[in-house]
């Protein structure tokens, strides 16, 4: 059987992704891109490799190609994009119609200082800033109005 899936590119020649059945109206989220650029450049040397190897061995044509670009994939998509990143650099060629920044506090911060918390709130909200405030229920939401 794993003979059969190394001429998988010969039967099947386009290539599909995850990204291929979701419904149009899905929003795609994309965390640490980088990272997926550096983890894909791994995977395309090891993919290389193997592929020399195979070829060395005829046991493979040369010219297939095994894994699919993460990030043709992610530029060809037409699903709504949220990207998420420590640093706007590295983020490869894209063009993003929106950049906002996101700013994070964790709760432990204010731990035993509500009256602390309220002060910041009012000043994030004095400054135009989206406060939002996440709890684990409904129950515990109706009990911090």
């Amino acid at each position: 059987m794993p003979e059969m899936m190394e001429l998988a590119n010969l039967v099947y020649p386009k290539k599909y992704s995850l990204l291929d059945y979701l419904p149009i109206d899905s929003e795609l989220f994309v965390d640490d891109f980088p990272r997926i650029m550096d983890a894909q450049k791994q995977l395309q040397t090891d993919e290389s490799n193997w592929l020399v190897d195979k070829v060395e061995q005829q046991q493979l044509f040369s010219t297939e190609k095994l894994g699919n670009d993460a990030t043709q994939i992610i530029r060809a998509d037409k699903h709504a994009q949220i990207f998420f990143a420590l640093f706007q650099k590295g983020m490869g060629q894209l063009r993003f119609s929106q950049i906002n920044n996101l700013v994070t506090r964790n709760m432990q911060q204010f731990f035993g200082q509500l009256p602390i918390l309220k002060t910041e709130i009012k000043r994030w909200l004095a400054q135009k800033q989206t406060v939002v405030i996440m709890v684990n229920g409904q129950e515990r939401m109706e009990k911090n109005k």
